[in-house]
C-alpha cells in the first residue's frame, strides 16, 4: 500500500507517493534511493514519438494504459525513471 497526494496544474498532474509497509515501491526506494520514480507525458502524435525514440536507439514497449495507447520507455534509457508517453485523448 502507498499513501499519496497529488497536485494538478493546468494539464499536468504531479503525484507524490510514500510506501506503507513492505511494497515494491518501498523496495525500489531502498535500493535506488529517493527521487523521481515515474513520469507520464501526453504527446500529440504517439507514432511519431515512437519513430523518434527508435531512431535515437531508445528501447520501449507499446502498451495500453487506462484504455489509451502508450509507449513505456526502458528505465535504463531514462536514468532509472519509468517514463511513459501516452496518446492524447
Amino acid at each position: 500500500a502507498v499513501s499519496s497526494a497529488a497536485v494538478t496544474i493546468g494539464d499536468a498532474r504531479i503525484e507524490f507517493r510514500t510506501p506503507i509497509g513492505a511494497t515494491p515501491l518501498g523496495e525500489a526506494l531502498q535500493t535506488g534511493g529517493e527521487g523521481m520514480a515515474a513520469l507520464t507525458l501526453t504527446v500529440a502524435d504517439l507514432d511519431q514519438a515512437g519513430q523518434t525514440l527508435q531512431h535515437a536507439g531508445i528501447g520501449f514497449d507499446a502498451a495500453t494504459v487506462g484504455g489509451r495507447r502508450a509507449l513505456l520507455i526502458d528505465p535504463r534509457s531514462a536514468h532509472g525513471v519509468r517514463l511513459t508517453l501516452m496518446a492524447r485523448g
